[in-house]
């Protein structure tokens, strides 16, 4: 520093909160501590030992030489300027192992110095407007991440960062400052033990009026200051330019371009580039701090999600913690006041930390909701005991959608009535063993999709009232044998989707009141037979997606109330017949997707009240005749993916409430034509993706019911015409990838909506197939070999929407062919033999959005596109006459040759290229 002598009282004071404190017994530090109490002497006066403990000194590491100053502003990152790193008119710039930090040091000759720490670089941040070739020091700003954390002493502290409310820029005056460094003497060496002067932000068009060359250095993000003792010298580079804000040292100012004929300097504004710093800060996984700031909060109130009187924030910008909210703003409903509020919820914006204070003005807050899931996340990030305060009758908490990592183990202690806790998709690790141990009413705890690695058996010791604990999306890799001990009241545990290999034997032993276990989705091989034998009220049970080969016969043995199992996605062979012996209460079972090659003909003997069976996915090649006998109440089965071959013809007997059945992706070739005949309530057949050729005339003749069948891919070559005779309330009938070469009567199906038939061997169509169909909606005769149509084919098709003719042979097709469908949105009629598309085909289709023509022989088109307001899609390429297409969407990629988006341009292409037939 250069400086002349003269004197000047400052007076700094100490705060509650930022001061050195002791907490437990624990020194704590944090930034911009002021503490000192000195008459300080202007001039480049030499710094005090522990003045400044945030300034650091950058060395190059070969040789070892001092480059510049910076400053710490987290426990692993160093601001400094850019041109230390990337050096004016250097086309190489210093990587992080050419650099090195010296913090806490004083006097930098003295290398035995006490409390000093040096730290190798990890790697280096220059912001990407740096221009080492410019004459503007603009973006001259660089972030350095330490190879190790520092833990902060009496020499060794971070700096504030500027309050976004902080206002020093280019158009500020009359702002003191402090500029500290090791910058080079008279002698050409830096100085041995820093030194300080006071400098004073200027605006730049009033610098420029004092030295119109420092204009070249100006750039609307840097500022200038005069030094009124002295000023910065080389070597200052990188330093900082401190100010006092609400008793706290702040970096307002980087030193940046020096100007050696006078005690003008030019800073880097620090507040311009907060945003980039607290970016690249987080992303290295550190924190930055400023100083403690008094907020007003505005509520939207409402009546909430949660049926009570609640406050809405949205649009939040919470950047830092230990921010106090000293009023809440915002216009209550009539009758209504702070009192009453019973919910807030923090629901978009940015909001780092919870702000401290809101418990003292909603003393009655019952539910505090922090994130939302269906908005963008808040980006919370940690939880601590002081942003809870005060909300002594708090029962829910929700964090959701968050950064969560770290969880004061204190954080809930003021929470004597919290009830629910849940924190839903965030970061957390851990959780402290003494977290829940103040919260005596807890009865539900939900730690969804977070990354715990453990959890304490000590976690619920004192929460005699717990009910439910779900723990799923994690990565467990082993629970606690005793982690229940004391939660007599459980009754829902779920810990699925995380990486358990086993369970311990007693892990929920005398839970008596439990009724929902789910485990699904870890890395299960076995489970004791003894697991549930205590769990007397057990109803409910998920083993899904485990790696278990065998299911003991004992499992479920005391369990007289079980209602629903899944061990879908297992290594299962088979069942013993005795698993399900005692649960007469059974009422949906689900065992998909294991390698069953046989089943006991007796395994659901007993389970008189089931409902549900879903076996399918497994190497079954046989039902046992007398499977399903005295399943009764018998609703839903799924017995798809197997290798059924054929089905015993009494298989659903006495299962007269059977209402869906499916038997897709099979190999059956045939079916008892009787299989049905007692499901009067069967609503819905699928047997898509068989092998079947034929279909008795009385399949579904007793089942009046019936609105859907799919039929997709066999190899059905006809049907009996009365097939569907008694299938009034048909609304889905799927006969497509088959080789038909009829089609059956559809005269009785008067709610028949979507019929499709692509994909078979039609080569033509009766005119009166459709004419009692008049819901028909959805029409799919694609890929078939019509060769025309008639005329009045979809004549009484009023709600008819979509018609897919495509891929068939039809050469010429009636103009008045679509005069009755008003309502018609889609035709496809690409890959036909087409050569004319008449006049009138669409006068009546006002409502067309989507048509293709492509690849036909189209020579002539007489119809008039331009009449259809809310067509989007024109396809005639490959034609004769034109290859060309009309798409209305808004996008800004150059159009394709032969693309038009204007209807009009389009519709006289036509006129040009395809003359009408007279």
């Amino acid at each position: 520093m250069q400086a002349t002598n003269f004197c000047v009282l400052v007076a700094v004071s100490c705060t509650t909160f930022w001061c050195l404190v002791y907490s437990n017994g624990v020194r704590a530090f944090e930034c911009g501590r002021v503490d000192l109490m000195r008459e300080r002497i202007k001039g480049g006066n030499v710094a005090l030992r522990g003045e400044w403990p945030f300034i650091v000194a950058l060395y190059e590491t070969a040789p070892l030489k001092y480059i510049c100053g910076g400053t710490l502003i987290s426990n692993k990152h160093v601001l400094t300027a850019a041109h230390c790193i990337h050096q004016r008119e250097h086309t190489v710039k210093r990587l992080p192992n050419d650099v090195e930090v010296r913090l806490g040091a004083y006097n930098l000759t003295d290398k035995n110095e006490t409390g000093v720490v040096h730290r190798g670089v990890g790697a280096i941040f220059v912001h990407s407007d740096w221009k080492q070739h410019d004459d503007k020091y603009d973006a001259d700003i660089a972030i350095l991440v330490l190879s190790e954390n520092i833990t902060f002493t009496q020499y060794i502290q971070p700096v504030c960062m500027p309050a976004y409310d902080d206002d020093v820029d280019s158009a500020t005056i009359n702002i003191l400052g402090s500029v500290v460094g090791w910058g080079f003497s008279d002698r050409g060496v830096h100085e041995d033990i820093p030194r300080q002067v006071v400098a004073e932000a200027w605006n730049n068009s009033y610098c420029y009026r004092q030295d119109p060359a420092i204009i070249v250095s100006l750039s609307r993000r840097s500022f200038c200051a005069r030094g009124t003792d002295g000023s910065p010298n080389k070597g200052d580079s990188g330093g900082g330019f401190f100010a006092v804000s609400r008793s706290f040292w702040v970096q307002y100012g980087i030193v940046s371009a020096i100007r050696t004929v006078n005690p003008l300097a030019v800073y880097t504004n620090v507040k311009v580039f907060k945003k980039w710093i607290v970016g690249i800060v987080t992303e290295s996984e550190g924190e930055v701090s400023e100083p403690s700031t008094n907020i007003s909060l505005a509520c939207r109130y409402m009546y909430t999600n949660y049926h009570d009187y609640g406050c809405e924030l949205t649009g939040l910008d919470i950047r830092n913690e230990h921010i106090e909210v000293v009023s809440v703003t915002g216009k209550h409903m009539k009758d209504h006041n702070d009192t009453v509020v019973g919910t807030i919820v923090f629901e978009s914006g940015l909001m780092y930390a919870l702000p401290n204070g809101l418990g003292r003005i909603f003393r009655n807050l019952k539910t505090l909701q922090i994130g939302s899931m269906d908005t963008s996340p808040l980006r919370l990030r940690h939880i601590t005991r002081e942003g809870l305060k005060h909300f002594e009758n708090l029962s829910k908490l929700f964090v959701l959608k968050n950064d969560v990592k770290v969880f004061d183990e204190d954080s809930l202690w003021d929470l004597p009535n919290l009830i629910r806790f849940h924190i839903i998709d965030n970061k957390l690790k851990t959780v402290p063993e003494k977290t829940f141990s103040k919260n005596r009413q807890l009865r539900f705890v939900e730690i969804n999709r977070n990354e715990l690695e453990s959890v304490s058996e000590n976690l619920f010791r004192n929460n005699t009232h717990l009910e439910a604990v779900k723990l799923n999306g994690n990565v467990l890799t082993e629970i606690a044998e005793r982690i229940f001990e004391f939660n007599t009241k459980l009754k829902i545990l779920t810990v699925s989707s995380n990486r358990l290999e086993s369970v311990p034997r007693n892990l929920l032993a005398n839970r008596l009141l439990l009724w929902s276990v789910d485990l699904s989705n870890n890395s299960l091989q076995t489970i004791d037979e003894n697991f549930f034998a205590t769990n007397v009220q057990l109803r409910n049970v998920d083993l899904s997606s485990n790696k278990l080969m065998f299911l003991p016969s004992k499992l479920f043995e005391n369990n007289f109330f079980l209602k629903i199992v899944f061990v879908m996605a297992n290594r299962l062979t088979t069942l013993d017949e005795r698993t399900f012996v005692n649960n007469a209460q059974l009422n949906l079972i689900n065992v998909t997707s294991n390698p069953f090659e046989y089943l006991p003909r007796n395994l659901f003997q007993n389970n008189l009240l089931l409902e549900w069976v879903d076996l399918s996915n497994n190497s079954l090649m046989e039902i046992p005749a007398g499977f399903f006998g005295t399943n009764q109440q018998l609703n839903i089965v799924v017995l798809h993916s197997m290798r059924l071959q054929s089905l015993p013809g009494n298989l659903f007997e006495n299962s007269s409430l059977c209402t869906i059945i499916e038997f897709r992706s099979n190999s059956l070739t045939a079916i008892d034509e009787h299989i049905f005949e007692s499901q009067s309530k069967l609503e819905v057949v699928s047997l898509v993706s068989n092998r079947l050729k034929s279909l008795g005339g009385k399949l579904f003749k007793n089942n009046f019911l019936l609105d859907i069948l799919l039929l997709r891919n066999n190899s059905l070559r006809s049907l009996p015409q009365n097939i569907f005779e008694m299938n009034e309330k048909l609304i889905i009938v799927d006969l497509s990838f088959n080789r038909l070469e009829s089609v059956p009567s559809f005269r009785n199906c008067l709610k028949l909506k979507y019929l499709f038939l692509g994909k078979n061997l039609l080569t033509m169509c009766d005119e009166h197939m459709l004419e009692t169909n008049f819901e028909l909606t959805v029409i799919d005769l694609s890929s078939n070999r019509l060769e025309s149509l008639p005329k009045n084919l979809f004549k009484n098709n009023f709600h008819l929407e979509s018609i897919d003719l495509s891929n068939n042979s039809i050469g010429q097709i009636d103009e008045e062919i679509f005069a009755t469908n008003s309502l018609l949105e889609t035709v496809a009629l690409r890959d036909n033999r087409l050569e004319f598309l008449p006049q009138s085909l669409f006068k009546n289709n006002e409502k067309l959005t989507n048509l293709s023509f492509q690849r036909n022989f189209i020579k002539s088109v007489a119809c008039d596109f331009t009449k259809l307001k809310n067509v989007m899609f024109i396809y005639l390429y490959d034609n004769t006459c034109v290859s060309a297409f009309y798409e209305n969407v808004t996008h800004n990629r150059r159009l394709k040759l032969g693309e038009y988006r204007d209807l009009t341009e389009f519709q006289n292409v036509l006129y040009t290229n395809c003359t009408a037939i007279g």
